[in-house]
């Protein structure tokens, strides 16, 4: 039994600075023995989603919040996220930020519909980061417990790694008050041995042959259903309320 967990976060550094020690705190606490290595893909950008109706039509639940603190340019360099991460007690495994004219360039060539009231969808930057991460990584510990992880969020429950099943496992809500049915999937967080780690990140080398379920719950879960399909992973899926939210 391994006693590695390596977190992969990508996409906006956001409220990572906020979000990850809660996190960290959960995971240790149901595992105190577990070394951790972190693995990131990030956008050079200081953006953060202040106002997610303003900019996508679409209102935050009761589960997001606001951060009164700021994301300023000397917190997203790789020297100031490294250290942040080692002062918490990981390890680095490898890293990149990435230019936001590589997203721009992403998000032009989508082959995704509008999702939101700028008719602009931005699933395919968040697939191609997805990815990225994980490709840093390529050929992890088949045995190495593995979590993808967006970086404006902070779990609130954390499963026992030694006890956990042998399949990918998802969050037990899709989103608030709607619990996932094999079908959508949350997208923020997952977890999984490394053997099929890679294969549940690949989707953006697939993207296009999921247009049609439009949003990304959709696009997630049955990208999963495929990976079931051509025994890329275990044909059954696991939930786990990791009890995530939300940090503006």
């Amino acid at each position: 039994m391994s006693n590695n967990l390596n977190i992969y976060l990508s996409g906006h550094i956001r409220t990572l600075y906020q979000c990850f020690p809660k996190t960290l705190e959960v995971i240790r606490k149901n595992n105190p023995d577990t070394s951790i290595v972190i693995y990131y893909s990030f956008w050079d950008s200081e953006e953060r989603l202040l106002d997610r109706k303003q900019v996508t039509g679409h209102a935050d639940g009761e589960w997001a919040t606001l951060s009164s603190e700021n994301l300023t340019k000397d917190m997203t360099s790789r020297t100031q996220l490294n250290l942040f991460f080692t002062q918490l007690g990981c390890v680095i495994g490898k890293d990149q930020i990435l230019a936001l004219s590589v997203m721009d360039n992403v998000i032009k060539k989508t082959p995704f519909r509008n999702e939101n009231k700028n008719n602009v969808s931005k699933l395919s930057s968040q697939y191609f980061q997805i990815q990225e991460a994980a490709a840093l990584n390529p050929n992890p510990n088949p045995e190495d417990f593995c979590l993808r992880l967006r970086a404006d969020i902070y779990l609130e429950d954390f499963p026992t790694l030694e006890d956990s099943p042998p399949g990918l496992i998802v969050n037990e809500f899709v989103w608030e008050n709607n619990h996932y049915k094999g079908n959508a999937s949350n997208e923020m967080v997952w977890l999984c041995r490394g053997k099929y780690f890679n294969s549940t990140c690949s989707l953006y080398s697939r993207e296009a042959e999921y247009v049609d379920y439009r949003f990304g719950e959709n696009v997630t879960g049955h990208f999963f259903i495929d990976l079931i399909r051509k025994k890329k992973i275990p044909e059954k899926i696991y939930s786990f309320n990791f009890r995530y939210r939300i940090l503006r």
